[in-house]
């Protein structure tokens, strides 16, 4: 259904300027008004529109039935999430003088109450209902029919250089970190 959405897209007569438009250095102010102006010409196709209801069937589902079927397993992930005996694999400190953008604020990512960020159950929800039942199969959201969402999330850090800087919570010294492969 994908690629014939994107056949329906490239036969518009819109389409190579906006394909232009999209990869010119020199356009990369209004985002809103290019993705608007392609999500209008991509809409006249019926491929598209039903593929984006069923990207939109699947998300709900996924939060009506599977947040459901975690909740009902809770107490075998309490423990969990209690054990303070872990052990700390890296910090993460924000930079609290930077605004969270307001294209971020209030967003309910993948149609989540308060998004995936603030859900406790956050990783056996992926693991035992999104990974095992939806992503394995491909085609939802990024990952195209038939691809293997660990490969490619495997891909994109095997892309990566192998340090990163990091800075420590005292801000005196920064040292390198090997990426996880």
């Amino acid at each position: 259904m994908r690629s014939s959405a994107k056949a329906d897209f490239e036969n518009q007569p819109e389409a190579a300027e906006l394909e232009v438009r999209w990869n010119d250095p020199a356009e990369n102010k209004g985002w809103e008004q290019k993705i608007d102006s392609a999500r209008e010409v991509a809409e006249r196709s019926e491929h598209y529109v039903y593929e984006r209801f069923l990207q939109r069937y699947v998300a709900e589902e996924v939060y009506l039935r599977g947040v459901l079927a975690v909740e009902e397993l809770r107490e075998h992930f309490q423990p969990y999430l209690n054990d303070a005996g872990l052990p700390e694999c890296g910090r993460l400190e924000l930079d609290q003088s930077i605004s969270i953008p307001e294209y971020y604020k209030d967003v309910e990512w993948h149609l989540e109450p308060e998004g995936w960020d603030r859900y406790d159950l956050y990783g056996p929800m992926f693991a035992f209902v999104s990974m095992s039942h939806i992503f394995v199969h491909g085609g939802y959201a990024a990952v195209g029919p038939g691809d293997d969402i660990v490969a490619q999330r495997k891909s994109v850090i095997a892309s990566l250089p192998e340090t990163v800087q990091t800075a420590h919570a005292d801000a005196s010294s920064t040292e390198s970190l090997a990426v996880m492969r």
